[in-house]
């Protein structure tokens, strides 16, 4: 499994379907998240009770700060609920019905499950595949509240992870009186024999270290990657020649742009800042790639870059 669908009849199916790709592949808006908040808490306390309030986003847990991978909802009774800021991972992340969302009182364990369902919705854009339970559970939210109620972790079951992993989340929902699923998504975002010489394992883990959790927190490696190009900003490259991935801008006029990298381009994805996909480009052994705002109404837009090692990197343009 793969971010993207290398065969050339991947990409003639995608082109084919762009008139319906937003039932399959759009962010969630916070009045929508609100809506399936509001739905939660009802269904949970079993009656129509007050909106909830928006405590957190996630953003801050993403490698560029510009999308939300979630939001969080308080609710003035004891509880809290996470509703995914993308219809391409499952709706509902964790919630408890017991004790409201602070971010200053999570554990370490809850911190990094944080981290990785923001990395998973973060990179699950890329991916071309259709999450067929993930669309479903959207399509069918009130079902899937009941599900989750009553049955949390069977739309992604304990049994298939790891038993360190298991012991960890069970832990979590014990101390914490709360569900935490153990992933965002629903299938593998890396396939090494078919992408690159790096899965997920080794990306989740810091510093190569097997013997470490897959809770090791997912960005930790890119949090270091900055750290090098704030220190070495006029280098060329950091250490041992991996080129500096830190993209050049080049506005050429018009509302045209030119975003140049130090390594391959493997796709890209111009986002308007309601969330919705403008454009993607799948690209072949290239290290730019040229962007056409002229048709698009004046304002700002992101375009998040993904690149062959698996770096992502947003740029935000003005039209």
């Amino acid at each position: 499994m793969r971010y993207i669908d290398h065969k050339i009849k991947g990409i003639l199916i995608s082109a084919c379907i762009v008139a319906s790709a937003s039932v399959h592949a759009e962010l969630v808006s916070i009045s929508k998240a609100t809506q399936v908040a509001q739905t939660f808490f009802n269904a949970a306390y079993q009656e129509v009770v007050p909106a909830p309030k928006l405590v957190a986003n996630g953003r801050h847990l993403t490698t560029n700060r510009l999308l939300n991978p979630f939001y969080v909802f308080n609710h003035k009774r004891g509880g809290y609920v996470i509703v995914s800021a993308d219809n391409k991972a499952f709706p509902i992340l964790a919630y408890s019905t017991k004790r409201n969302f602070n971010r200053d009182q999570l554990s370490a364990t809850e911190q990094k499950l944080l981290k990785k369902y923001a990395m998973e919705i973060e990179l699950v854009r890329f991916d071309s595949r259709i999450p067929v339970r993930a669309n479903a559970s959207w399509n069918n939210i009130n079902g899937k509240i009941g599900e989750i109620l009553t049955a949390p972790y069977s739309q992604s079951s304990l049994l298939d992870y790891p038993i360190e992993r298991r012991e960890a989340i069970e832990e979590a929902d014990r101390t914490g009186q709360q569900i935490l699923m153990p992933t965002a998504i629903e299938f593998d975002l890396y396939d090494p024999d078919n992408y690159r010489s790096l899965n997920v394992e080794e990306l989740l883990i810091a510093e190569g270290d097997s013997t470490q959790s897959d809770f090791e927190v997912p960005f930790q490696f890119f949090e270091r990657f900055v750290k090098e190009i704030n220190k070495e900003r006029d280098a060329s490259a950091i250490s041992e020649g991996v080129a500096q991935t830190k993209p050049t801008v080049n506005a050429l006029g018009g509302a045209h742009y030119e975003l140049r990298f130090g390594e391959e381009i493997e796709t890209m994805i111009l986002y308007a800042l309601d969330g919705s996909t403008l454009m993607r480009q799948i690209l072949r052994d290239s290290n730019k790639v040229n962007l056409d705002l002229s048709q698009l109404p004046h304002g700002y837009y992101v375009a998040m870059v993904l690149l062959k090692s698996g770096q992502l990197s947003g740029i935000k343009l003005a039209r």
